[in-house]
């Protein structure tokens, strides 16, 4: 496929604006994962600590493959909405979804399920994340010929991205005591996030 067409020149303020901002969703249920999950696992779900560090473990070597692989399907995509939009809509469907999967693993499932559930639903995540992350990237850097553009593109993402990471690290945790420090207050943070 021939690469999209870009520009040379100034992108405007409004353009990179409107790309930046897409980091704010995925960002934010990736920091959520981050910093809330093992405690969640442990504290409320009653998870073994070495468990849940094995399966965020190895669902990152998971995310390792998946990353190229589907920036790879996104480079050789072909349709009437470009390369990378398809991926973008599928992943943003599914990522708020499988985050919620992940916080709202069901009650009474024996060990085995639960492992189950979480590494079922940690990969699900995982996948959606990449079908959004990885094509919403390649798309920021093929706006421009211009290295400064690219790097001011790049910059407006940034910002979005700490954004996202202070209202989720100060967010959440306010959330969760607000709805009351259980397992079905990191539930409804889910939601929230997602």
């Amino acid at each position: 496929t021939p690469p999209m067409p870009s520009t040379v020149g100034r992108l405007s303020p409004f353009l990179k604006t409107s790309w930046g901002v897409g980091a704010i969703g995925t960002t934010s249920m990736l920091y959520l994962v981050n910093m809330f999950l093992v405690f969640f696992l442990v504290r409320h779900v009653g998870m073994p600590a070495a468990v849940a560090g094995s399966l965020l473990a190895v669902t990152r070597f998971y995310d390792a493959v998946i990353d190229p692989a589907i920036g790879t399907l996104s480079d050789r995509t072909q349709s009437r909405w470009g390369r990378r939009r398809p991926w973008l809509l599928v992943g943003a469907l599914l990522c708020p979804l499988s985050c919620i999967a992940i916080f709202n693993p069901p009650v009474g499932l024996s060990d085995g399920g639960l492992y189950t559930w979480m590494l079922v639903a940690l990969l699900a995540y995982l996948t959606a994340y990449s079908l959004f992350s990885s094509p919403y990237m390649a798309l920021g850097t093929e706006m421009s010929d211009d290295y400064a553009e690219r790097a001011s593109v790049m910059a407006y993402r940034t910002f979005f991205v700490y954004c996202s990471g202070l209202l989720v690290a100060s967010g959440a945790p306010a959330l969760v005591a607000l709805l009351g420090k259980d397992r079905a207050a990191y539930s409804w943070m889910s939601v929230a996030v997602g």
